[in-house]
C-alpha cells in the first residue's frame, strides 16, 4: 500500500481504499467476476481547501464520494476523518459524524423533492441541529442569503427554479447541518458555463466565510484549476497523478494526466489537442495487467506491461504512478 502525505493539514484521509463489486450470475447468484471500481486509492482533503479529483467517467470517482460518506464500506484500506478512522465504524457510533460530511449532487433537477418546499427541505438539517422551531425562520433565510437567493422564496417549489438556483439550494441543504467537509460531485456540469463560474465563485466565498473543506469531483481541468488547492488524477480505479494545482498544470509528469491537459480547451492554448485520446477506457471487470494506463499510452513497453507500477514521490508533495513519468506530451498535441 503506497500512503500519499501532503504538506496541508488533512480534514480526511484516504489510505489504500479497494472497492470491488461482485458479478453474480445464475439461480444462486455466485459471483463469477469482479469490477474493480478501486484499487489502493490514497489521498487527503486538505483542512480549510480543495482537493480535486478528475478522471473520465467510471474511474471511480462516485465510488469513492459514497464511501467517505459511509454509503458504502471499502472492502480494504482505510478512511480517517479527523484523526479518526470511520471504515468500519458502526451508524451508532458514526452518526454523530454524518453531519460533518455533506453532498452537493450533479443533478439539480433530480437531487431535490418536487413535493417539499423549500423551506420544508431546508427544515430537515435544522431538525437534526435541534433548532426549536421559532429560530429555524430566521435560520432558512441566513442559509438562502448565504448561498445568493433571497429569503422570500421560502415557500416556493423547485419547479420554480433554473438549474442554477436548484444547485444554490441544494448548496444551502448541505450547509444547513453546518457541516466541516462538503463533497461536491460534479455539481456544475448540468449548468451553463455562465452560471458555472457564479456557482463556482460562491463555493470560494462560503470556503473563506465558514473555512469549509471541499472534495471536489469533475472531469473538467478548467473548474478544478479555478478551485483547487491540490489535484488528484483518476484512472480504472487508482491514482495516477497527485500534486498541487499548480504542479499539475505546469509540469505533469504522468502521461494520462498531459493528455487530459491537452484535450482541455482555455488552460493552456499551446498544449491544445487536436486529437482526442486514442483508444476506448478497458473495463474495469479485466484491468490491464501492470500499469493500467499502457494500452493507450504513446510511451508504454513490455515493461509497463509487467508488474503493478507503485505510486512514487517526484518531488515535494508529488506523487506519480508511472514508469515513464516525465515524458515529453508531445504525442498528445
Amino acid at each position: 500500500m503506497t500512503t500519499v502525505r501532503m504538506e496541508h493539514n488533512a480534514i480526511l484521509q484516504a489510505r489504500g481504499l479497494s472497492k470491488h463489486f461482485p458479478i453474480r450470475k445464475g439461480f444462486l447468484q455466485r459471483p463469477v467476476g469482479w469490477v474493480h471500481a478501486l484499487d489502493e486509492v490514497s489521498l487527503e482533503v486538505p483542512r480549510g481547501g480543495t482537493l480535486g479529483l478528475v478522471g473520465e467517467s467510471g474511474c471511480g470517482k462516485s465510488t469513492l464520494a459514497r464511501i467517505i460518506l459511509k454509503l458504502l464500506e471499502p472492502d480494504a484500506g482505510e478512511l480517517v476523518y479527523q484523526d479518526r478512522e470511520i471504515s468500519g465504524l458502526p451508524e451508532s457510533l458514526f452518526k454523530p459524524l454524518r453531519k460533518d460530511i455533506q453532498i452537493v449532487f450533479q443533478d439539480p433537477y433530480g437531487s431535490l423533492n418536487a413535493k417539499m418546499s423549500i423551506a420544508s427541505t431546508l427544515e430537515d438539517g435544522l431538525r437534526v441541529l435541534g433548532l426549536p422551531k421559532h429560530l429555524r425562520r430566521e435560520r432558512i433565510g441566513t442559509l438562502l442569503e448565504q448561498v445568493g437567493l433571497s429569503p422570500d422564496i421560502r415557500n416556493r417549489y423547485p419547479h420554480e427554479f433554473s438549474g442554477g438556483q436548484r444547485q444554490r439550494i441544494g448548496l444551502a441543504r448541505a450547509l444547513s447541518v453546518e457541516p466541516k467537509l462538503i463533497i461536491c460531485d460534479e455539481p456544475v456540469s448540468a449548468l451553463d458555463v455562465s452560471i458555472q463560474a457564479k456557482i463556482i465563485n460562491q463555493l470560494l466565498t462560503l470556503q473563506k466565510q465558514l473555512e469549509l473543506s471541499y472534495l471536489f469531483i469533475s472531469h473538467d481541468l478548467n473548474v478544478v484549476g479555478h478551485l483547487s488547492h491540490r489535484v488528484a488524477v483518476m484512472y480504472l480505479g487508482q491514482i495516477m497523478e497527485y500534486a498541487s494545482t499548480e504542479d499539475i498544470f505546469a509540469a505533469p509528469r504522468h502521461p494520462y494526466t498531459q493528455a487530459l491537459l491537452a484535450a482541455t480547451p482555455r488552460v493552456y492554448p499551446e498544449q491544445q489537442n487536436k486529437q482526442p485520446l486514442s483508444g476506448d477506457v478497458p473495463s474495469p471487470i479485466d484491468p490491464p495487467k501492470g500499469c493500467r494506463f499502457h494500452t493507450r499510452c504513446p510511451f508504454g513497453d513490455a515493461e509497463c506491461r509487467q508488474a503493478p507500477v507503485p505510486l512514487e514521490a517526484k518531488g515535494s508533495g508529488h506523487v506519480v504512478r508511472c514508469l515513464k513519468a516525465g515524458c515529453d506530451n508531445r504525442n498528445f498535441r
